[in-house]
């Protein structure tokens, strides 16, 4: 059934688009208001929805709307129609929008200015969508829900079978007594890219600024985002217990949870975080943790190259779990930096998960190739600090770091491995560091193979001073970091038999080429 309906919304979708219309909105405008240029624009987001139909889309300029003057009134969005914010009034092009400088706001700030208990319930709906839509480059914010029950006071997602993606929106200052301040979400598949959940919050069950749990039917993805000072008693940044959460590249800073969790992840068929930053986040209550996970069998869950760093507990001397919490089977940390979290014991992770190439302060009786020592952050914040904002320090890794060339490529995500949470290359030497910030730099200071060191021609590699590298170990890398080809130097004229491509040398695992390119 769910395919034939799919089907169906495919073919309305082919058919509307040869006849789509692209609607202007602006606050501002003075003309006839049909809406089909800038300066005819329509000055209500809403009846520009509302004159809609699948395959158009909405290009709305900087400026701030309301849903109405009824605190049930919501912006509702259409099937099939992406709406597009933070446009000058100008512009002819997406690519000629500056966001930033021209914001777009949703608020449900709708009454007295700065009096939340007239605010509207929910800023936005989206509901029953069949062909996918875009939202893009707007600001929801002051939605507001004092009522027992309540849900998704910034945006309201439910029964969705189309793909909703929302990229380049903040979502800000929204509140819901029951679930969800930010965002609720249930069976529905949410894509968000660059996306901000600022200081939103919530009370009862959960979701200070996502909540998609209860066996939510959800699929999420999380790539590029960032979660500052959200608020909840439990899942102060998201609760979530769908089929798929993804999180990449993605800050989880100064958000607090008063008697749980600031990350809940339930029963997931999948559950992967890579590329991340968790720091200065503050959980409390004796049952209080940073991260609860509960995959139903370890090989669901897969954390890797993440730095989870400096979070606090309010109540350290009571409490009864480490700082991560995983149930059942346990979870897989790979390639990490897991260090000075307040914890319930000696270990920072239970010694029932899998663990290998992290780095951790305290002990852990189990795992593989794990260290126990500083990783020499650049400027990082402190256990003491927590909670705060991780834009006033840097937690990329200083060239004696123990974390640099020092992870293992093998245990890389397929698909989020090449770009590191700042969007630099993930493996810049050939071997991938520990942590969510690639290093420029060396693992050593010593000799650097460099361009002036070797010629590469015609497939075969030759030093020009042999001497300096003889009886040392040769090995090639490819992007991903696999070793591709590796020998001792004996002598000079080595072949490469390589097909097409990138890659990096290095010398005895401390020595790196820059790249050389097989054509």
């Amino acid at each position: 059934m769910k395919k034939k309906l799919l089907l169906f919304a495919a073919m309305l979708l082919f058919s509307s688009n040869s006849h789509a219309t692209r609607y202007y909105v602006n606050a501002s405008a003075t003309g006839n208001g049909n809406g089909l240029t800038w300066v005819n624009a329509f000055t209500s987001l809403q009846a520009a929805i509302s004159a809609t139909i699948a395959g158009d889309e909405i290009w709305a300029a900087t400026g701030t709307y309301k849903p109405g003057t009824s605190r049930s009134a919501s912006f509702v969005m259409k099937n099939g129609v992406n709406l597009y914010g933070g446009f000058a009034g100008t512009e002819t092009m997406l690519s000629e929008r500056n966001i930033a400088t021209a914001p777009t706001t949703l608020s449900g700030d709708i009454g007295t200015l700065g009096n939340n208990n007239d605010n509207s319930y929910k800023v936005m709906k989206i509901e029953n969508i069949t062909i996918g839509i875009t939202l893009d480059g707007f600001r929801i914010v002051s939605g507001y829900n004092q009522n027992d029950g309540s849900e998704g006071a910034g945006a309201f997602i439910q029964d969705n079978p189309g793909i909703i993606t929302i990229k380049n929106c903040i979502f800000y200052d929204n509140y819901a007594y029951g679930y969800g301040g930010g965002l609720f979400i249930d069976q529905s598949d949410v894509n968000f890219e660059n996306c901000e959940f600022l200081y939103n919050s919530n009370f009862d069950y959960g979701g200070g600024a996502i909540y998609a749990s209860n066996v939510s039917g959800s699929n999420i993805t999380l790539i590029k985002c960032k979660f500052v000072g959200n608020t909840s008693r439990s899942g102060a940044a998201i609760s979530f217990d769908g089929p798929n959460l993804i999180i990449d590249r993605t800050v989880f800073c100064g958000n607090a949870a008063t008697s749980y969790s600031i990350i809940g992840v339930g029963p997931t068929q999948t559950f992967k975080m890579t590329n991340c930053l968790v720091v200065g986040n503050q959980f409390g209550g004796s049952y209080g943790t940073l991260m609860s996970i509960s995959p139903p069998n370890a090989n669901s869950c897969y954390l890797v190259n993440n730095t989870i760093c400096h979070n606090k507990s309010t109540t350290p001397d009571a409490m009864l779990y480490p700082g991560i919490r995983t149930l059942n089977n346990g979870a897989h940390f790979r390639n990490c930096i897991i260090y000075d979290n307040h914890t319930s014991g000696a270990y920072q992770l239970p010694s029932t998960n899998y663990t290998a190439n992290n780095i951790l302060s305290g002990s852990l009786p189990t795992g593989t190739n794990n260290v126990f020592t500083d990783p020499l952050f650049a400027n990082p914040g402190s256990l003491a600090g927590a909670p705060f904002d991780s834009s006033a320090f840097d937690y990329s890794l200083t060239s004696s770091s123990p974390g640099i060339n020092s992870g293992n490529a093998t245990y890389l995500i397929a698909g989020y491995n090449t770009l590191d949470l700042n969007g630099n290359e993930r493996i810049q030497q050939g071997v991938v560091d520990r942590g969510a910030i690639e290093s420029p730099f060396l693992s050593t200071p010593e000799h650097v193979l460099g361009a002036a060191d070797y010629i590469f021609s015609d497939g075969v590699l030759t030093f020009k001073n042999i001497d300096d590298f003889a009886g040392k170990d040769l090995t090639i890398y490819n992007m991903r970091g696999q070793s591709v080809h590796s020998v001792r130097i004996e002598e000079n004229g080595i072949r490469l038999n390589l097909t097409s491509g990138l890659y990096f040398v290095s010398i005895d695992n401390k020595s790196i080429a820059k790249k050389i390119i097989v054509p």
